[in-house]
This record gives C-alpha cells, structure tokens and sequence, in this order.
C-alpha cells in the first residue's frame, strides 16, 4: 500500500484507498453522459469524474455510480465539487491523466465522533453528498507522478479542531 502525504503542512500520511484512470471517448459505454474519468474505491464504491472548466479555472465533480449501470446518467449521485489545487487549474479537460496511466486515490477513514452529529440538510438532490458519506475524510485524487490534482476536507475541519 502507497502512502501519500498531505498537502496541509502536517505530517499526517493517508493510505491510498483507491484509483481513477482516464476513459477514453470511444470506450464510454452508449447513453452514458459525458465524463473524463472512473474511478474505483476500497468498499466497492465505483463512479465518473467530469473535468470542466469554468470561469478559467478547472473543476472536478465526482459522481457515484448509484445504480450501478455503469453509466453516468441522471439517477447518479453528486459525491463531491471543487476546483483542481493551483497547478492543474489551468489545465485541459480531460488532461489530467494520460490514457494509459492510472491516479491513486487517497482518504482518511472518517469516524464521526457524534451519532447525533449532522452538517445540515442537503437541501436539493443536485447537492453533493459529500465524502463523509462513503466513510472517508481529506480525500486526494493523485497523478502518477505523485501530484495532488485535487483535495476535499469532507467535514473534517469541524472535527480536528474540536478534539483540542
């Protein structure tokens, strides 16, 4: 198992809990929507990756695959939204990967410390989930060559520092 470190100036590694691999346009499977990526997830957790950009900097939303139909279509649940770490900003959609390479997905095993603990109504079905969800915290999408292309906190800001 690759541990990787996290990009926050602690010391902290994360062991990697997952991959994403590009998906090229001619191997997405008929009536799927539009996607750059798949990823596969420890806990049988699969779905797609969008990469667009916006506004001039790049943006990744992960959807799971809910139905489990292999393909990205409106039934599919929003994981998570967020802009791509300074770097990758400005890439190309689609660019992230090469198509014969794989990316390696890193999180923290989320422990919610309050059962009665909740972050609020979702409020609509296009809102993301959120990585807490799928029991994870402070997940990574990493290239091969060992860079962070983009993080999510999950709700862990509210947890570290309450332990103090």
């Amino acid at each position: 198992m690759k541990m990787f470190p996290v990009n926050s100036g602690s010391s902290k590694m994360n062991p990697e809990v997952g991959s994403w691999a590009k998906v090229l346009k001619r191997l997405r499977r008929v009536g799927s929507r539009h996607f750059h990526y798949s990823f596969e997830l420890d806990g049988g957790h699969s779905g797609f990756v969008l990469h667009k950009k916006s506004r001039r900097k790049g943006r990744l939303r992960m959807f799971l695959d809910s139905n489990d139909n292999g393909l990205l279509d409106r039934r599919d649940q929003l994981l998570v939204r967020g802009v791509l770490k300074k770097p990758f900003s400005s890439s190309r959609t689609g660019s992230l990967l090469r198509g014969s390479e794989d990316g390696a997905i890193t999180a923290k095993v989320h422990v919610m410390d309050q059962p009665d603990h909740d972050h609020g109504d979702h409020g609509s079905p296009k809102d993301p989930v959120g990585i807490n969800s799928i029991g994870f915290e402070h997940m990574s999408l990493w290239t091969d060559a060992m860079a962070e292309a983009f993080h999510d906190h999950g709700a862990a800001h509210h947890h570290d520092s309450m332990m103090m």
